[in-house]
């Protein structure tokens, strides 16, 4: 018995929350390349794949195999994506270790659904029943491969909020800008900054304009790989 139930029901059980594990976790895939949060979708992915890993160490353990290892480095990445999405809220490089863990942690979950699949369905345990066969090498070289490409694009397209990706010039160079707050220590005094309003019909003396402290912004600008920040001060009329 295992947490009360049988060796077959908690099987059933591990089996079902592994494949939605899954099936989410490719629906954050598809959303991280349209460089989508989908916090809801993330948040089934990443309890499911945790459930996941913690429930295949509570079968009874004669030795320790190959599933428990890929168990515990899924736990120690999935460690840094939670870190990297609710800690530091994809903030710099954050985002990139979150795409980078979330993407590594579903392959690992579909590394280990392909071993079972050659183990327990007839045709593909036919064609592998060793596990070290061409075919069962083949298929996990495709899906392999298949999750560097994905990892590489998602990685490239995912973007965080407040972020806008720009086409500069004729050459296609892409800037990516993320507007922020500027800092209150670094903003500017009104009455250097602010613009003059122009003269009103009668004729008096111009008065400079009222500052709007949201207008003030800084523009991160990373491009070819560096980043620099400036300060900008507009005002509103």
């Amino acid at each position: 018995m295992i947490l009360g139930m049988s060796i077959a029901t908690f099987t059933l059980v591990h089996t079902i929350i592994s494949l939605i594990g899954i099936a989410t976790g490719l629906v954050v895939l598809a959303g991280m390349l349209k460089s989508s949060r989908m916090p809801g979708w993330t948040a089934v992915f990443l309890i499911t794949t945790i459930a996941t890993s913690a429930t295949g160490f509570m079968f009874p353990l004669t030795k320790i195999g190959p599933p428990h290892i890929v168990g515990a480095i899924s736990l120690v990445i999935l460690a840094f994506t939670l870190i990297a999405l609710y800690a530091k809220h994809l903030v710099g490089g954050w985002r990139k270790t979150y795409v980078i863990t979330a993407v590594a942690a579903l392959y690992l979950n579909v590394f280990v659904a392909v071993v079972q699949a050659f183990l327990k369905i007839g045709p593909l345990n036919a064609l592998a029943p060793n596990g070290n066969e061409p075919p069962f090498a083949i298929a996990q070289g495709i899906v392999f491969a298949l999750f560097v490409w994905l990892g590489f694009r998602a990685v490239k397209l995912f973007r965080t909020a407040g972020t806008l990706t720009m086409t500069a010039g004729t050459t296609g160079a892409r800037v990516n800008r993320a507007i922020r707050p500027m800092p209150e220590t670094m903003r500017p005094p009104c009455n250097t900054e602010c613009l003059p309003r122009r003269n009103p019909p009668s004729g008096n003396i111009p008065t400079r304009r009222p500052c709007s402290s949201r207008s003030r912004m800084i523009l991160t600008v990373g491009a070819s790989g560096r980043e620099r920040s400036r300060g900008k001060a507009l005002s509103e009329p």
